[in-house]
């Protein structure tokens, strides 16, 4: 994947939400910190301000807050507060002539931008971080992406499903795989010798975390000496704090809420587990398999499977099934050298996802004669 760019851009126009604790605001701190140390200056427009702030930015990074409008019950007001949205995104990237680029991730902060800059000379490059066949914004957003998105100059997506999923309203010349990058630390995790599970994600009905919690509980009496970290917040907190108690788990399934540099939980882990119903490229899974731990994934989830390989990178569960995911999840847990050989073969078939190669590619989108 390696190529090397010659490239005339020195400047760019950033466009996200804000800075919040997701997988794709992670992302996109990192690839600010490579552009910069690249030489290249980064204009970055949020709508959030620095107290939702999760990650940290480099020092000169030029950032404009323009906020964010309140939400509404009612449809015409909301699209309302999205049109003044637009009027003020607008005017700030025009405040940026000497940026030929304006990059935003998103659904909803990309339609927006797409409609900012028609007319402004722009190339305009979105990227989609989800299966976009299965991810539901409701009206009038799923609308609004299959009409504008061929106004974009260069539509990416992490996954190759995330492509697939805009084929019908995008023309294939403009669709562009960009995945996310990988960091490999220099510190490998060990799971021969844990005895810790774990799983990162957001505490949201499509990351499933109730069938997780379900299928350990059906193995705390064969592994009495293993437990579970569940890293992330979210609207099922409570709702799972309920499943813990009501499976008699607690101190054995552990929520710990955002953490903002969970590497040490990836260095002690002897398993990650997806549960999802949806996903694009899990930023989570890509990190557990850099440090060198299992995983275990739903069949459901392509942009997972891009990367596991049932048998050899990990192990592949039939979606929804908990009596499948326990029987996978205790495969590992009683084996001490699948987990190390598996972890191995994740960390090596990862290699080639660093943050160097990955900002390669963005190179090559954002080059004036790409």
């Amino acid at each position: 994947m390696r190529k090397t760019v010659h490239n005339s851009v020195h400047e760019i126009t950033f466009v996200l939400g804000g800075l919040s604790g997701g997988g794709a605001e992670r992302v996109a701190v990192h690839l600010i910190h490579e552009w910069i140390r690249r030489g290249r200056k980064v204009n970055l427009i949020t709508m959030g301000g620095e107290e939702e702030d999760h990650y940290p930015l480099p020092g000169n990074v030029h950032r404009v807050v323009i906020g964010r409008e309140s939400a509404s019950g009612n449809k015409w007001a909301g699209l309302l507060r999205n049109v003044r949205q637009v009027y003020r995104l607008r005017k700030t990237v025009q405040c940026f002539p000497s940026s030929p680029i304006v990059l935003s991730f998103l659904t909803r902060i990309n339609v927006i931008t797409i409609l900012a800059c028609i007319g402004t000379g722009k190339k305009i490059v979105v990227s989609e971080r989800s299966d976009t066949a299965l991810q539901n914004h409701g009206w009038p957003w799923h609308w609004l992406r299959e009409k504008f998105y061929r106004r974009a100059d260069v539509v990416t997506a992490n996954s190759i499903p995330g492509l697939d999923g805009m084929r019908a309203y995008v023309s294939g010349g403009k669709l562009k795989r960009v995945p996310n990058p990988v960091f490999l630390p220099e510190r490998r995790a060990s799971p021969g010798r844990s005895t810790r599970i774990l799983h990162v994600g957001r505490l949201a009905p499509v990351k499933q975390q109730g069938l997780l919690i379900e299928a350990f509980g059906r193995l705390k009496e064969t592994h009495p000496e293993w437990s579970l970290d569940i890293l992330g917040d979210g609207e099922e907190r409570e709702a799972l704090e309920r499943e813990i108690g009501h499976r008699n788990l607690k101190g054995r399934v552990l929520l710990h809420g955002h953490v903002d540099d969970p590497s040490d939980y990836y260095h002690r882990a002897a398993l990650f587990v997806l549960a999802s119903r949806y996903e694009g490229s899990p930023n989570a899974l890509l990190e557990a398999m850099a440090h060198g731990v299992p995983a275990v994934v739903p069949d459901n989830l392509p942009g997972a499977l891009e990367f596991v390989t049932d048998g050899e990178t990990g192990l592949v569960y039939k979606h929804g099934d908990v009596k499948d995911l326990a029987e996978k999840m205790a495969s590992c847990m009683d084996n001490q050298l699948l987990r190390t050989n598996l972890g191995a073969a994740a960390r090596e078939s990862v290699k080639e996802y660093t943050i160097d190669t990955i900002a390669d590619v963005w190179d090559e989108i954002f080059s004036t004669d790409a």
